[in-house]
């Protein structure tokens, strides 16, 4: 497909226009700060080995605004250490390579405390005065009025610690300003924060903690009650929760750290503990059934919370308060 040659131009000549801001303009599309981000832009030049045709740019409102004409803006470009000029001027494409790394977080402020009838030349322009500004970009709102946040991208590091370390004051606005960075850090930290308030207790901590499930044998007792089970452990350590099923002869007793699973092991065991007539046997639950353990923990949580938020919640038809399963007995 042979590629489609530039209309003459209608616009102005190169004497009307701007040419160092048309140049900044051009350049801001191929630099660091947008080419690497611009899909737009990049699949153009995958179409052309690398070179975009100078009428693609001419559709670009900010081109627009100085110029249609291809040939006014390949001259504005000419000197350009951004961008290469094709032969027939006609096309243009990026110098250098992509960089390695996207540096821009640590070269770029977020700035707050704008009037919402700041222009953004007029914010660029304030920035000049710390270095070179590749670009601004302002905060609107979902109605697209300027929320008084603008992003102000500088060419180097140096430069935007420079405006970091001097009083900010814009018009008569006192502005603040921290590195983007850092504004990154602080909202990711924020939100994990309020994923973690907002997540249910039982969510929070869905790891195997070892050592801490003891399981018991033995029973012969057809309706022994949770509780007589509780108080043969309570004697040695403080007991969280007794699983055990009325008629099994066996479940499990899950305590606060292992040092206090060990050493009902070792007292109840040592004493051979009775119940009844029954003389029972204890023993540190590991591996692939401590797993299995800890899985049907957070299933029953799932379950109890699921029918809490429908009908199981209290005074609801589940089975009373959440909606215990009528098989298993927790404390």
């Amino acid at each position: 497909m042979s590629e489609p040659v530039a209309a003459e131009s209608t616009s102005s000549s190169s004497s009307a226009v701007d040419m160092v801001k048309l140049k900044e303009q051009i350049e801001f599309y191929f630099d660091d700060s947008n080419y690497p981000k611009d899909k737009f832009l990049r699949a153009k030049a995958g179409e052309n080995d690398g070179w975009v045709p100078i009428s693609v740019l001419t559709t670009f409102s900010r081109t627009k605004a100085f110029t249609e004409d291809v040939s006014v803006i390949a001259d504005s470009v000419s000197s350009s250490e951004v961008v290469e000029v094709s032969e027939d001027k006609t096309k243009l494409k990026r110098k250098n390579p992509l960089p390695a790394e996207d540096t821009t977080p640590t070269r770029t402020l977020v700035v707050s405390g704008f009037q919402p009838e700041a222009v953004l030349d007029q914010i660029k322009e304030y920035f000049t005065a710390h270095g070179k500004v590749n670009q601004v970009r302002m905060k609107r709102d979902k109605h697209k009025n300027f929320t008084g946040v603008a992003f102000v991208e500088f060419s180097q590091e140096a430069e935007a610690k420079s405006a970091l370390a001097g009083e900010l004051v814009f018009g008569e606005s006192p502005l603040k300003a921290v590195l983007k960075a850092d504004f990154i850090k602080e909202t990711q930290q924020k939100k994990a924060e309020k994923r973690d308030r907002d997540a249910p207790k039982e969510e929070r901590k869905r790891e195997v903690v070892p050592g801490l499930i003891v399981k018991y044998t033995g029973i012969t007792v057809p309706e022994l009650e949770r509780d007589v089970i509780r108080a043969l452990f309570q004697e040695h350590a403080e007991v969280q929760y007794v699983d055990y099923q009325k008629g099994a002869a066996e479940g499990y007793a899950r305590f606060s750290t292992a040092e206090d699973a060990k050493k009902v092991i070792e007292a109840i065991n040592a004493a051979e503990k009775k119940i009844g007539e029954d003389i029972i046997k204890t023993s540190l639950v590991e591996g692939e059934e401590e797993q299995a353990y800890w899985t049907n923990v957070w299933s029953f949580m799932d379950s109890s919370r699921s029918k809490r938020g429908g009908k199981g919640g209290r005074g609801g038809r589940g089975g009373g308060r959440g909606g215990r399963p009528q098989k298993r007995h927790r404390q």
